[in-house]
């Protein structure tokens, strides 16, 4: 690799040079190295990035010269066409180091692609990568995003999404994910139009991979088929975490591909029990899902059986969320039997239909679980359905967070003596149940409580924009949208 006409060929000479390119960048002021930056840029006869100009003037002063990494580098809505804009870009990159860089809509070809990864691969400039929106870089950029994912001892996470990811572009990202030295722990392939070949290839190379904790494969109209090769990746990879699959359509078929791969692989691998938490430090040790994320797959009520096989041979299986589906009271039900949520912390009912039949929600509630976190959102309960959920919650001892609807708001011009009493009745019903959350809150923070706090928001309509936030190493986050009230926090 040639960084400024300097080729190096030893990956141990590599390090050494890298780490005393670091220790040797002499003392640097913000308003220097804008200078540097710009200087870079006349040298190479491009104009200077007048956001990344910006993000320099801001940069916290500890974090040039490698000693602390900075945040984030955006480059955002900018042009990286060629090799000279991202040539200038090692003014920077060659003295700070990010815990981020987001390429977000940025028009990037094959040549800038390949400088900009060998740069982050030489320097260790990132821990995480985002690249959101449509790619204009072909096979020789993810040559090249290859070789940095392989090659780079920093970068932990890798997202993609915003723009389809080509059938002949998959198997080069997927050699990246074969070896044994692969550092990966998180990747986001999101909005990627993934369904089919470039699935299968990723597939085929995740099955051997140990390193990958969490795979968030959201919003790429994946059908039951394609359910069926993520099965075959179950049967294959213990060492997956976090799986989220929300919004596409793997239907009531596709799950149970699903629950069938995960008994099997506890037939074959049990998996460490939920007592053993992904966020503590033997947590990157563990196995078994334990963050399964189906928002919005077209279920049905006819999948109750398949969630329930699937709840009884997974202990590892912490926070399920299968809001935005059709389950219907028939399908709480069977989560509610036999014993299925002995091992959940946190489930997500939201927009589940539920509001006809409160009974089934009020057993489960009442059911000897750990249960902390309950999201019943967008369920229209009404009067009868929150007297029955407060009704069970005075017999429950461990439920510190259930998300309710606030009351509807009431128009002054339509406000009757009925509506002012049924909204009043609803005030004090949730006001009574958030009570019972703060009373089941403990004294002190046991270790099972660690994973009180998730949340289970997500959202259908697609956003410009992704957030990479779901890490198993801090607190987690499951969220994709707000709204709604929270309660017991």
């Amino acid at each position: 690799m040639t960084i400024k006409g300097r080729k190096f060929q030893s990956s141990f000479n590599l390090v050494i040079l890298r780490q005393k390119l670091l220790i040797d960048v002499p003392t640097t002021t913000r308003a220097q190295l804008a200078a540097e930056y710009l200087e870079y840029c006349r040298s190479n006869g491009t104009p200077p990035i007048d956001s990344v100009l910006q993000q320099i003037r801001e940069l916290p002063e500890n974090t040039i010269g490698g000693t602390t990494r900075a945040p984030r580098l955006l480059l955002a809505d900018c042009s990286l066409l060629g090799t000279a804009p991202t040539d200038a870009l090692e003014a920077l990159m060659r003295k700070v180091q990010f815990r981020k860089v987001e390429l977000d809509h940025t028009d990037i070809d094959d040549e800038g692609a390949e400088a900009l990864f060998d740069m982050i691969e030489y320097y260790e400039s990132a821990t995480a990568l985002c690249i959101v929106g449509p790619r204009h870089f072909g096979i020789r950029g993810w040559q090249a995003a290859s070789r940095m994912i392989k090659k780079s001892s920093s970068l932990s996470e890798l997202e993609v999404s915003g723009g389809p990811l080509e059938p002949s572009h998959a198997p080069v990202l997927a050699r990246a994910l074969r070896p044994a030295a692969c550092r990966l722990r998180a990747l986001a392939l999101q909005r990627a139009e993934l369904a089919g070949e470039s699935l299968l290839c990723l597939v085929i190379a995740l099955k051997t991979n140990t390193s990958v904790r969490e795979l968030r494969l959201g919003d790429n109209s994946l059908s039951p088929t394609d359910a069926a090769q993520i099965a075959s990746l179950l049967r294959s990879n213990t060492r997956i975490q976090l799986l989220d699959l929300s919004n596409n359509q793997i239907q009531d078929s596709g799950l149970g591909f699903i629950a069938d791969a995960i008994v099997n692989q506890a037939a074959h691998s049990p998996p460490s029990p939920s007592t053993i938490s992904p966020l503590s430090s033997r947590g990157y040790e563990s196995r078994g899902l334990a963050f399964l994320v189906l928002w919005n797959n077209q279920l049905t009520r006819n999948c109750a059986h398949h969630l329930s096989k699937l709840l009884r041979s997974c202990p590892s299986l912490c926070v399920l969320n299968v809001g935005r589906n059709a389950l219907g009271a028939e399908g709480v039900r069977a989560l509610a039997e036999h014993g299925a949520l002995a091992s959940l912390v946190s489930l997500g009912l939201q927009a589940a239909r539920l509001q006809h039949d409160a009974r089934a929600l009020s057993a489960l509630i009442r059911a000897d679980t750990r249960l902390q976190r309950l999201d019943l959102r967008e369920n229209k309960f009404g009067v009868s359905g929150l007297q029955a959920i407060l009704s069970a919650m005075k017999e429950n001892t461990t439920l510190t967070q259930i998300d309710l609807d606030d009351p509807p708001e009431t128009n002054n011009s339509s406000v009757n003596a009925q509506s002012c009493t049924e909204a009043a009745t609803i005030a004090r019903l949730l006001s009574d149940i958030r009570a019972i959350c703060r009373r089941n809150e403990p004294a002190t923070t046991a270790p099972d409580r660690l994973l009180r706090k998730i949340s289970l928001t997500c959202h259908t309509a697609p956003t410009p924009k992704v957030i990479f936030n779901v890490k198993l190493s801090d607190q987690v986050m499951l969220e994709r949208g707000g709204g709604g009230r929270r309660f017991g926090i």
